[in-house]
């Protein structure tokens, strides 16, 4: 059983889509882990500073 070219297109379009979705997903996330990053370096700092007191 062979997919019709129609079909195939519409398959290909499904797997862009759900990339392109994907590919959102990650960025958000990164970035998200990137403020993350930021505030445990920021309380790190603030602790260490504390604690130099």
């Amino acid at each position: 059983f062979r997919k019709s070219g129609t079909e195939e297109k519409e398959d290909s379009r499904k797997q862009n889509k759900t990339m392109k979705i994907l590919n959102k997903l990650i960025e958000d996330y990164l970035e998200e882990l990137e403020l993350y990053k930021d505030w445990i370096v920021n309380l790190r700092k603030k602790r260490e500073k504390q604690q130099a007191l």
